[in-house]
């Protein structure tokens, strides 16, 4: 099919006085074009829409005769006709500006000119990627491209399977749930930073996504788990995962108050104390410069602000306190389980640091005047 050598056109705006056939089908106007052959195509662009036709002018053929071409099956923007034997042979051209275009429209599957031209403009070569593309919400083919080669094709439906197969927790599918395009998942993406699919959909099942990648990358490279473990553990000044895990185990998400724990508990420990009340009340005695004393009204006051410093916060975040359970919240400015507590009363306090062999050694406690004396 085609025309042996390259064909003429010549843009019109009329014919006058000349019969006319109006064709229905674009290619059986190729075909007459291919037989009779004739030196010059004719076209006629900016074809009226809508139903709007121009006002009649004596022996305007084209003024006459544009309502029905736009009235033609798949008419578009562009008109093409020929002359044989004082006869106009007539098509609407579908779009299309040559006969030519029309034809590798044909091949590569485009429906109309205006299709294969956008195609083109975007940098496409084939219908198949340039609809894909257009139903996945790409801009261009460069844009199109770069989302293929890092894996963002199919993307959207690979998340939501991925939540299906309960690899995503709800929380972070909610993030992304109300994008629908791969075309828009790709930018919703690189503008975080993430530069493939892959990397991203690990990033969205450890909660990453609505971070900035480098922050996902930084807690991959540390150790941490999910997003939920990492926040905690920068919000308690946490370096090491493992110190995190461990502080975790006791319900403890601050690193100053872990350091506490541990020497209290290694002070128990050493001492045989069998609480850590009382192993603080020894470090409190202990940590008096010598000669030093300190009144046992005093020494209750220091007891209950060593205490106030583990006692169970209030997220400092007011957005934070809907990710806190309500038994951790009913705790709130309580003792944590770990430190367990032996004193019920001054009394109590008074008579261990009196009879207690280790506080022995530190000093002396003068019963009389209530006040401990350090060695």
């Amino acid at each position: 099919m085609g025309a042996s050598k390259k064909r003429k056109y010549i843009e019109v705006d009329s014919f006058k006085n000349m019969p006319v056939i109006e064709l229905a089908d674009l290619q059986a106007f190729v075909e007459l074009v291919d037989q009779y052959k004739p030196e010059h195509l004719f076209t006629k662009k900016e074809a009226a829409t809508n139903g709007e036709v121009k006002e009649a002018k004596s022996g305007d053929f084209l003024s006459r005769t544009r309502g029905l071409i736009n009235q033609v099956s798949g008419a578009g923007k562009s008109e093409f006709y020929f002359v044989n034997e004082n006869t106009v042979y007539s098509v609407s051209g579908n779009g299309y500006k040559t006969i030519e275009d029309y034809e590798e429209g044909m091949k590569k599957s485009y429906k109309s000119g205006d299709e294969y031209y956008a195609s083109l403009n975007a940098g496409f070569e084939n219908n198949d990627e340039y609809q894909q593309s257009v139903a996945d919400g790409f801009s261009s083919k460069e844009e199109y491209d770069k989302a293929k080669n890092t894996g963002f094709i199919g993307g959207v439906a690979k998340v939501n399977a991925a939540k299906l197969a309960g690899e995503v927790k709800d929380n972070y599918f909610g993030k992304v749930k109300s994008i629908k395009k791969d075309g828009d998942l790709y930018r919703f993406a690189r503008s975080a930073g993430f530069d493939s699919f892959v990397e991203f959909k690990d990033a969205l099942k450890a909660g990453y996504v609505g971070a900035n990648a480098e922050e996902y990358r930084a807690a991959k490279d540390s150790g941490f788990g999910d997003a939920e473990a990492y926040k905690s553990a920068k919000d308690g000044n946490f370096e090491d995962p493992e110190e995190y895990n461990n502080a975790s185990q006791f319900g403890i998400s601050n690193k100053a108050v872990f350091d506490r724990y541990k020497e209290l508990e290694n002070m128990k420990a050493d001492k045989g104390y069998g609480f850590m009340d009382q192993a603080n009340i020894f470090d409190l005695l202990n940590n008096l410069e010598s000669g030093k004393l300190i009144s046992f009204g005093k020494m209750v006051e220091r007891l209950k602000e060593s205490q106030a410093l583990v006692k169970i916060k209030a997220p400092s975040n007011t957005r934070d306190w809907l990710n806190v359970k309500i038994t951790k919240l009913m705790k709130v400015n309580s003792l944590p389980e770990w430190y367990t507590t032996s004193f019920k009363t001054n009394e109590e306090i008074k008579a261990f640091v009196i009879n207690d062999e280790h506080i022995q050694k530190l000093g002396e406690y003068d019963q009389n005047s209530d006040v401990f004396i350090k060695n």
